[in-house]
């Protein structure tokens, strides 16, 4: 820690008035809560001609900008008379740290690969007691580098909601004006649960993974990044019957990752990942919709048939969930949360936020088609940009990789399996 010294810390408020109000939140932000903050870091290359002044003033002074049409931001977390979550926009700001280290450089970050230092030497620690919904640090390195890390409270939106926010930010450090399209909608009642709230229970079951327990006890974890090449992802396509790049790849890895676990071949294996409602409702969310609009899906399949069967028949597995997708489900699933909000015992101890889920359950994250490296703030586009976090093995990050070429799997897995896994990833199947 005596690597990186902070030299000042600020609140950057919004640049003119935004409205005063409290922020009534659906029950899939409430759902959201109790993750806290989303740490994300973003590495830029060397720019020693920049000085590193002039970067920090005109940051500040964009983000105030972005803060006006992006208000909920500078509020803070609250609760109505019943307990219940909600933003207050009161404009206080956002947590802003500058930071510098006189003997890291950009290729020291490109090779570290405990992300738990990461996060502490590079990612703003925020009070959960302030309520602060975002917190920004910007780190210098000693090669004219810049780290910039972030922590964004989960209630805040999902991550098409956090990418639009960062791309009006940048737009705005580059000199840019917002346009009536890239406006925010901030209307939560548009994801609102019907009156009465109404589930179908089979129908929600056969899509929506159920909530899991993380063990109390947490298992070894190793992180590593690997690359699936275009042509690699091209191959596991054709597999796939020329199926979605997601599908053909977690169907990939889902099988690499049993296999390497060498899970017992009469047990069964779930896979479970996120799906957006955006496009599901009935009445289609506007898309500056500033908010979270994600499920939990899930699959499962015999150990069995994940490692003998072919790859298009996991897809299929994996694919049939997300067909299954409709209006109902949609709202099926948030008036379920609504109802569990509702039936929830304040005096339940909360389930843990750090465990090992068990080594059947494989949890993918998908970055693919976001512009999360589209964060150019004048200092040209990042490196990489990595969630420099990951205590719990059994979760997979894809996300695309620099120009186009394939996709870029980041691994957290028991450090019995993380080679094997590598090694069966990097090779395409036959069938």
């Amino acid at each position: 820690m005596e690597s990186v010294r902070v030299v000042e810390r600020s609140v950057v408020v919004p640049s003119e008035g935004t409205p005063m109000r409290r922020l009534w939140l659906s029950s899939l932000d409430v759902d959201t809560a109790a993750r806290g903050y989303v740490p994300v870091m973003y590495l830029y290359g060397c720019k020693p001609d920049v000085p590193s002044e002039d970067v920090v003033e005109r940051l500040k002074a964009a983000l105030a900008d972005a803060l006006v049409p992006f208000y909920p931001v500078a509020g803070r977390l609250a609760a109505d008379s019943s307990g219940r979550p909600e933003i207050d926009c009161n404009a206080k700001g956002v947590l802003f740290t500058v930071a510098r280290s006189d003997d890291l450089t950009a290729d020291y970050v490109r090779g570290f690969a405990a992300l738990s230092e990461l996060r502490k030497l590079f990612v703003p620690t925020v009070d959960v007691e302030s309520g602060a919904m975002w917190a920004v640090q910007l780190t210098f390195l000693k090669c004219g580098g810049v780290v910039m890390g972030t922590a964004l409270h989960h209630v805040l939106g999902d991550a098409p909601s956090a990418a639009n926010f960062i791309r009006t930010w940048c737009m705005m450090a580059c000199g840019s004006k917002l346009v009536d399209d890239d406006l925010p909608c901030h209307d939560r009642g548009l994801m609102c649960a019907r009156s009465p709230p109404t589930v179908d229970k089979d129908l929600l079951h056969s899509v929506m993974s159920p909530k899991i327990s993380l063990s109390a006890e947490a298992r070894p974890v190793v992180f590593k990044v690997f690359h699936v090449s275009a042509d690699q992802v091209a191959d596991l396509k054709r597999l796939c019957q020329r199926t979605s790049t997601f599908r053909a790849v977690t169907a990939h890895v889902w099988r690499c990752a049993v296999t390497a676990r060498g899970l017992a071949p009469g047990s069964r294996a779930r896979i479970s990942f996120l799906a957006s409602l955006r496009r599901h409702v009935r009445t289609r969310l506007p898309p500056g919709y500033f908010g979270n609009t994600s499920i939990m899906l899930s699959a499962t399949a015999a150990v069995t048939d994940i490692v003998s069967g072919t790859l298009a028949s996991i897809s299929d597995t994996i694919g049939a969930p997300v067909q299954r997708l409709n209006n109902e489900v949609a709202h099926s699933a948030i008036d379920y949360l609504e109802l569990e909000l509702a039936r929830a015992d304040n005096d339940e101890p909360p389930p843990p936020k750090e465990g090992s889920l068990p080594d059947t359950d494989l949890k993918v994250v998908s970055w693919l088609g976001m512009p999360t490296r589209d964060a150019d703030f004048g200092l040209g586009m990042p490196e990489f940009t990595r969630p420099p976090d990951g205590s719990t093995p059994g979760v997979v990050l894809l996300d695309s990789a620099d120009n186009g070429d394939g996709v870029l799997v980041s691994a957290y897995l028991e450090p019995a399996s993380i080679n094997q896994f590598g090694k069966l990833l990097s090779t395409t199947p036959a069938y």
